[in-house]
């Protein structure tokens, strides 16, 4: 009887060590477990941190994309292309395009070259996709109004050139219908700058007239006088050489007329 008493408590024993090993077992992977609960707590809200992050940043993306289109855009308004123009060794590509533009304007060589800022041609030299064909030509311009002045007479002149096609006339008639068509709008169009130009004039003659009539003037009205006498003196200037152009143009037209002097 002892023996198997001393057998069952010894089974007894072993149990109990089993049953406590498997408790700090137990115990162990439940602290595990706790662990990892505790982590995949904190990588959720991490993750819905993370979340919240990439969708402000998409947002600014697209709000940044947005406004660089935006200011692409807006500095495009400021550029015109000129396409079909030939290449050539060593051109100089801002003076071949102002001498374009002052048969489009009538303005002067020395303001175009103010008035534009940069010319250069897209792509490169040897690029494959311009083979057999010139490169355009993108101008940029420091004032939006020159631009704007630009594009609508190009317009014009496109316009006409497409009537004159459409005409059932020979080639001299079409040339001459054309060049009848084009002085017109040159025409309309130099006299609308005429009318801005006396506008501008009988302001600044006023504000002059109204300034030497005062009796004691301040230094920043004398100033002014000697602004006005400068922008006054441009306007006269500028009367002057459209004056001197309209007299050659009339000289090749009509030629010179013969005087008495010489009979």
């Amino acid at each position: 009887m002892e023996s198997i008493y001393d057998a069952i408590h010894t089974l007894s024993q072993r149990f109990e060590e089993r049953l406590d090993a498997f408790k700090r077992k137990f115990e162990n992977f439940e602290q595990r477990i706790q662990n990892n609960e505790k982590e995949v707590t904190e990588n959720k809200n991490e993750i819905i941190q993370l979340k919240a992050q990439v969708d402000r940043l998409t947002k600014e993306n697209k709000e940044l994309k947005e406004r660089c289109r935006e200011i692409e855009r807006y500095g495009r308004r400021w550029n015109l292309k000129l396409i079909g123009l030939p290449e050539k060794e060593n051109e100089d590509t801002r003076e071949m395009v102002i001498g374009i533009l002052t048969r489009v304007i009538p303005i002067s060589v020395e303001k175009l070259r103010d008035k534009v800022d940069t010319v250069h041609r897209l792509g490169k030299k040897d690029d494959p996709a311009f083979y057999m064909r010139p490169r355009p030509i993108i101008m940029q311009f420091g004032m939006r109004a020159t631009r704007d002045e630009i594009w609508r007479r190009s317009r014009e002149i496109r316009i006409i050139c497409l009537e004159t096609n459409d005409m059932d006339l020979s080639d001299i008639s079409k040339w001459e219908w054309f060049k009848f068509r084009v002085k017109q709008q040159a025409i309309e169009t130099g006299k609308k700058i005429a009318d801005n130009r006396n506008r501008k004039q009988k302001e600044i003659v006023e504000k002059i007239s109204l300034l030497c009539g005062k009796p004691n003037i301040t230094v920043e009205e004398t100033q002014e006088l000697h602004t006005l006498q400068n922008r006054l003196n441009v306007i006269y200037l500028e009367k002057a050489k459209g004056a001197f152009v309209r007299s050659k143009a009339k000289w090749i037209e009509q030629g010179k007329k013969k005087s008495s002097y010489f009979l």
